[in-house]
């Protein structure tokens, strides 16, 4: 920001001003609706909040594209691949991975979305600096040009929210080493993608049924796979050695990471996982 021109900021040479917008919100005070209105403002970048470390600006491919409802009703009444995939096409829905099946046996997945062409060179994961042109990206990768797969040999597709590029057998996945890091995609397999991967590779072939109990399944993988944080150690410790929780600790370690309603090990392992979360960034 101008260290001394109110609400001016400096994108490379020269110093572009801040638009005022106001939005009225609703509150409710003892069940009475009361109409309050609050600042924002709008660079070139889009919407900018102010807080206590400084002002930053939202900026996000749905922003200029509100037609998702249509394409996913457009896609909903293709008669064919070639329909669906033109619809697709269209780039109105900003996430999802879709997957496709149809009548003539044909299996398709993508992982959909309108992914940004940014400039190399900065952590896209974080907070990138706004004092430059070089940050204001104006275009979305074409849908050819995203992760996707048709008709693999093996059979399958699968995604539990991990990386596409662990999306069928190993040697038929789509390679990463094709797609810009600056895409963002993830790498990293999940609990639930490591547990589908371990139960379809011990299939030769499946029926209906086979497949609905490896939908259904509600077991965690060993060891688990979180790509935020390590937890097996918790299954090496002597739980003697914390007598306060030692019973805790033993109820865990005995559990068959089968996440039943009335499971103690699984009760508490959940609560165990969610209060360790804040501990790992």
């Amino acid at each position: 920001m101008h260290p001394t021109k109110k609400k001016h900021y400096r994108v490379d040479d020269q110093y572009l001003k801040l638009k005022t917008h106001r939005a009225k919100l609703y509150i409710s005070v003892l069940g009475i609706q009361i109409k309050i209105s609050r600042k924002y403002y709008e660079s070139i970048f889009g919407p900018t909040l102010k807080n206590e470390n400084g002002y930053f600006s939202i900026r996000t491919p749905s922003l200029f594209e509100i037609g998702a409802l249509e394409q996913w009703w457009r896609m909903n009444k293709a008669n064919s691949f070639t329909e669906f995939y033109n619809i697709l096409k269209r780039k109105a829905i900003p996430g999802y991975n879709i997957g496709y099946a149809d009548r003539n046996d044909t299996i398709f997945y993508i992982s959909n979305g309108l992914i940004p062409k940014r400039a190399p060179g900065y952590d896209w994961a974080n907070v990138v600096p706004g004092n430059t042109m070089k940050t204001l990206w104006t275009e979305t990768y074409d849908i050819e040009e995203l992760p996707q797969l048709i008709q693999p040999k093996s059979g399958y597709f699968y995604n539990a929210n991990h990386s596409p590029f662990k999306s069928t057998e190993t040697n038929e996945n789509p390679d990463s080493n094709l797609f810009a890091k600056e895409m963002g995609f993830e790498q990293y397999d999940n609990n639930r993608s490591t547990r589908i991967k371990e139960l379809i590779d011990k299939y030769d072939s499946l029926d209906y049924n086979d497949f609905k109990r490896i939908k259904y399944d509600k077991r965690f993988p060993t060891p688990f796979k979180y790509s935020w944080m390590n937890i097996d150690s918790l299954f090496t410790l002597k739980a003697k050695d914390h007598p306060q929780v030692a019973s805790i600790i033993t109820q865990i370690q005995n559990w068959d990471r089968e996440a039943e309603a009335d499971s103690y090990g699984a009760g508490a392992y959940g609560i165990l996982y969610s209060k360790l979360k804040k501990y790992y960034k």
